[in-house]
């Protein structure tokens, strides 16, 4: 059997990087968070607590999308 018929895929040429428990409802993380800088082309696997409200999850998930 030949392999020349199968497809070859690229490999992923970025990072996967993951955090958990950033706790946005300490100021000091907040202000880490917001120094995130981006990173074009790389993942991001956000788990844990992010923070008490709504606004916290709003606020990582605006700031991740954004890097």
């Amino acid at each position: 059997m030949s392999h020349e018929s199968i497809p070859q895929r690229e490999m992923p040429t970025g990072k996967l990087y993951s955090i958990s428990d950033i706790h946005l409802d300490f100021p000091g993380n907040r202000a880490a968070w917001s120094q995130l800088t981006p990173h074009p082309g790389d993942g991001l696997i956000l788990c844990g607590d992010v923070g008490d409200s709504t606004e916290h999850l709003r606020s990582a998930l605006s700031r991740a999308t954004s890097c």
